[in-house]
C-alpha cells in the first residue's frame, strides 16, 4: 500500500512532441453504469437537504452488490462497496435502517467506516487495500471537514476532491461524494453545488438532484459528465 501524499505538490510538466502525443495510449475512460457513472474518480452528488441524495447512492451501491439494474443501466463491473459515513451526518441507526430498506443486509459484501473526515486519509486508503471496493459511497464534503476554518468558497476546498481523486486511480474504484446545494433557487448546472467553482472542477462527474420534499418526483441531471453528453431524467 502506497501513502497517499497530501501535500500540495504538482507533477513535473512533461513535453509531447505532435507526434508523441498522437501515438500516445491512453486508457479510455471506463463505466460503472454506462454513461452515467465512471469506474474511477470522484462523482459529486449534489442537492438540497431531504432530497434523496443519500437514498440514490445506496441504490447504486444496491446494485453493484446484487447486479440490479441502476437508472435503467445494468452495472458493467460488479464487486464490494465501501460506505464512508461522517461524524454526525447519519446516526448508526438510521443507517441500519436504510440498509434494510434497501436491502444491502442481504450481502456481506460490504463495510462500513464511521465517523471519518479529513484526518484520517491513511485509514481510508487502509480499506480501500485490503477491500478493493468497486464502489465507494462518501457522505457528504461538509461533514468530512472538522477543522473549523475550513471555507467551502476558498478554492482550497478542492484539495479534498483531489486526494479521493489520486485514492480512486490508485485503488482503481469510482467514488460517489454526496455535497449540498446552494439556497439560490435560480442557480444551474455546477453551480447549484454549494462553494467554490472548484469543488466541481476537481471532480470527474456532477449529478444534481432536484425535488420538493413533499413530492415523490425527483429530477436528476448531469451537467458534468466526461466522455458522455448530459442527461435529464425524472426518477420516481
Amino acid at each position: 500500500m502506497g501513502t497517499l501524499d497530501s501535500s500540495n505538490n504538482k507533477p513535473e510538466a512533461k513535453f509531447y512532441s505532435a507526434a508523441e502525443f498522437r501515438n500516445l495510449e491512453v486508457p479510455n475512460i471506463g463505466w460503472l453504469f454506462a454513461g452515467l457513472l465512471p469506474s474511477e474518480g470522484v462523482t459529486i452528488l449534489g442537492g438540497d437537504s431531504g432530497v434523496g441524495k443519500t437514498t440514490l447512492a445506496y441504490d447504486a451501491a444496491a446494485s453493484i452488490l446484487f447486479n440490479e439494474p441502476f437508472l435503467g443501466e445494468h452495472p458493467i463491473k460488479n464487486g464490494s462497496v465501501l460506505i464512508v459515513n461522517s461524524s454526525g451526518e447519519m446516526l448508526l441507526s438510521q443507517m441500519q435502517d436504510s440498509f434494510v430498506n434497501r436491502g444491502l443486509f442481504g450481502s456481506d459484501n460490504w463495510g462500513l467506516m464511521n465517523d471519518w473526515d479529513t484526518t484520517q486519509l491513511d485509514k481510508l486508503e487502509e480499506k480501500l487495500d485490503s477491500l478493493r471496493p468497486t464502489l465507494v459511497v462518501v457522505d457528504s464534503l461538509a461533514g468530512i471537514h472538522l477543522d473549523p476554518n475550513f471555507n467551502e468558497d476558498s478554492p482550497q476546498s478542492r484539495r479534498i476532491v483531489t486526494q479521493l481523486q489520486k485514492l480512486s486511480e490508485r485503488y482503481h474504484c469510482s467514488i460517489i461524494l454526496i455535497h449540498h446545494a446552494k439556497k439560490d433557487k435560480d442557480a444551474t448546472g455546477v453551480n447549484v453545488l454549494r462553494g467554490s467553482g472548484a469543488i466541481a472542477a476537481a471532480s470527474s462527474a456532477v449529478w444534481v438532484l432536484k425535488g420538493e420534499k413533499d413530492s415523490n418526483t425527483r429530477i436528476l441531471t448531469t451537467p458534468k459528465l466526461r466522455g458522455a453528453l448530459p442527461r435529464n431524467m425524472q426518477l420516481e
